[in-house]
């Protein structure tokens, strides 16, 4: 059994990490909310559980393609997260456009993130589903700089 070289990404080490992702049929774009290159810790669960598998025992300057089905990317969208609130939750003068991205904070304080999808006179549709449900995920990944915790 050899042991994996200081240099080589393994669990718990703080990876440096620049990456390409395309959908199916797409131009090329980064994940909503995250920067590229992005900075994490192996396993602490921040990144999506495929790209750390695919960086496992890379070293720094190493590339890699990786493409994610569905299932192992952010799920299927799931119809009882797209919710229907009618306008007279929101102050009079909130004007909503279709793809607008919302906070919604529910009575516990816990946040919940969605999209606008429909707008009538009376209601406001909300996606809830991460923006990638449903995708097939293609990345290209590139090994900056390792770390140790």
């Amino acid at each position: 059994m050899s042991i994996p070289s200081v240099n080589t990404v393994r669990e718990g080490a703080v990876v440096t990490l620049a990456y390409t992702l395309r959908l199916r049929g797409g131009a090329a774009t980064v994940l909503p909310g995250a920067p590229s290159p992005l900075t994490f810790v192996v396993g602490d669960g921040q990144m999506l559980k495929g790209v750390e598998e695919a960086i496992l025992g890379l070293s720094e300057g190493e590339e890699r393609d990786l493409t994610l089905p569905v299932e192992e990317a952010f799920g299927r969208v799931q119809s009882g997260q797209v919710i229907t609130l009618q306008r007279s939750r929101f102050p009079q003068d909130r004007t909503f456009n279709i793809g607008q991205r919302l906070q919604l904070r529910h009575k516990d304080g816990r946040v919940r993130r969605g999209y606008v999808t429909a707008v009538t006179d009376e209601t406001v549709q909300i996606d809830l589903n991460h923006p990638l449900a449903g995708k097939v995920l293609t990345f290209h990944l590139n090994v900056l700089k390792i770390g140790a915790v």
